[in-house]
């Protein structure tokens, strides 16, 4: 009941931190100016490397090719970790049933592939273009990264809104990071506030830009809200389709 809370709290001041310093590190490196987002990793351990009076290009490539294979591995987590607790934790008839059958070991295989596939569509979008030099690469994958964190952002709005709500209502959790009600509630208010500062400020340098690209300020503030609603609406089409079949059996 300690050991869970303060873990969570330990990794997640751990890699802050670490993102932080990797931050301000690479700032050392390279000036802000030169950094784009379809090579800025790379050339990042090519001046690490030149830096050290090694060649450049040998540091890049190999540093790379570990970063490739430790994100194939993390892929894999990503994909099958989450499908496997959202699936098990829902109410029947929130999903379709193909999408929450499971095999032997608990793992949904039908809803695993879906998101690989998908997963893998946004993966190689971007890389053949940069690999075929077409015109705006980067534009596209920097809207594919502010996607991409803001996909991470929304979700957040929705959970602080249940915790605040839940704690008020006295929910008595296994783990606690704190048990006085109050402070969890302030918690929660604090996440809400910059969850929803994080999703409002995400496209305001956008709209600052002179001419202002309204499409891609559209795509960064309405495809969140999208994806949202056609949940909602996958979800309200599953669970009348589950009690139809409840009432028909």
């Amino acid at each position: 009941h300690r050991n869970f809370p303060r873990a969570n709290l330990f990794s997640t001041l751990w890699i802050g931190g670490t993102y932080i310093l990797a931050s301000v590190a690479v700032t050392f490196l390279l000036p802000l100016e030169e950094l784009t987002k379809a090579t800025g990793i790379y050339d990042v351990w090519v001046a690490l490397g030149n830096s050290l009076g090694l060649p450049g290009d040998a540091v890049g490539r190999v540093s790379m090719t570990a970063i490739v294979i430790g994100n194939l591995a993390a892929y894999v987590i990503w994909m099958e970790s989450p499908l496997r607790a959202m699936f098990a934790e829902v109410p029947a008839g929130t999903f379709p049933k193909r999408l929450t059958r499971s095999d032997a070991s608990g793992t949904p295989q039908f809803a695993l592939w879906t998101q690989a596939a998908v997963v893998c569509t946004l993966i190689l979008i971007p890389l053949l273009s940069i690999l075929a030099g077409l015109q705006g690469s980067e534009a596209f994958i920097s809207l594919l990264n502010d996607l991409a964190s803001l996909s991470l952002v929304v979700p957040y709005v929705f959970i602080a809104l249940s915790y605040v709500q839940a704690r008020r209502n006295g929910m008595d959790a296994p783990f606690k990071m704190v048990r006085s009600t109050p402070v969890a509630v302030a918690i929660g208010v604090v996440v809400l506030v910059v969850s929803a500062a994080g999703y409002f400020g995400a496209g305001l340098y956008a709209l600052e830009s002179d001419p202002i690209d309204w499409v891609y300020v559209g795509i960064v503030y309405g495809g969140p809200i999208l994806l949202v609603l056609l949940g909602v609406l996958l979800r309200a089409w599953s669970l009348r389709a589950f009690r139809r079949s409840e009432r028909s059996g």
